[in-house]
């Protein structure tokens, strides 16, 4: 189900999410260090985390008649993409790597978000917020309908995803009922945790839906 989302003009005065920034003049320095560091098997091991291969390769070759992989763009990940450059550099790399596979990814997947996560790009400052709605303007808008609220809220009952954690757990059972197949987030405390996706998967599928692959872009743009 695709719908268009009115935005709240209440919601421009929310908090700004994206933390951390420098100037531009000092992101050739960070993006050095970022290089140094990424040369190491510890951050390599941050940046791009676990690939779940097998996977990966069985949505690849379900669509291997030219159909595109569907792709829900989580909040984070267009945060990450329009974000200025951070000064912790595996926030750094995260975000290089973001707008790396941004460049390239509506030819390989079918990119989607919801009404949920333009709610959330509008937030915070004026400015900031116009860029995450820009880069986003084109997708098509899942709905965040009853039926996703019911399965965002068997997730935290089963304790699949923090109680305090609601809107994470929506993001989850949105693609989950729209039969996306992979999850793209920068979220790795509630969505990308590895303790918690085998829960995530298996409260998702008690309920008989199969739930979307859940990754960073980095992984989709390795797979």
């Amino acid at each position: 189900m695709i719908l268009a989302l009115p935005l709240k003009a209440s919601q421009q005065s929310a908090a700004d999410p994206i933390t951390d920034s420098i100037q531009p003049r000092d992101h050739e320095a960070a993006l050095e260090a970022y290089r140094a560091l990424s040369k190491t098997k510890r951050a390599k091991r941050l940046l791009l985390g676990r690939v779940a291969n097998d996977t990966m390769k069985s949505v690849e070759r379900a669509h291997a008649g030219g159909v595109n992989p569907q792709v829900y763009v989580e909040t984070s990940v267009v945060g990450y993409l329009t974000a200025r450059p951070a000064r912790d550099v595996v926030t750094l790399g995260n975000q290089l790597a973001t707008q790396a596979w941004w460049l390239d990814a509506s030819d390989r997947f079918d990119l989607v978000v919801s009404e949920l996560v333009l709610q959330e790009v509008a937030a915070g400052d004026p400015t900031a917020a116009r860029d995450r709605l820009a880069a986003v303007a084109s997708l098509p808008v899942l709905a965040f309908d009853k039926e996703s609220v019911e399965l965002g809220r068997h997730l935290i009952q089963c304790h699949a995803i923090p109680s305090d954690a609601e809107q994470d757990a929506a993001h989850v059972a949105i693609a989950a009922v729209n039969r996306v197949d992979y999850l793209a987030t920068w979220n790795l405390r509630h969505i990308a945790n590895p303790r918690l996706i085998p829960l995530i998967d298996k409260s998702c599928r008690d309920r008989g839906y199969v739930p979307a692959v859940i990754c960073t872009p980095s992984q989709l743009q390795e797979a």
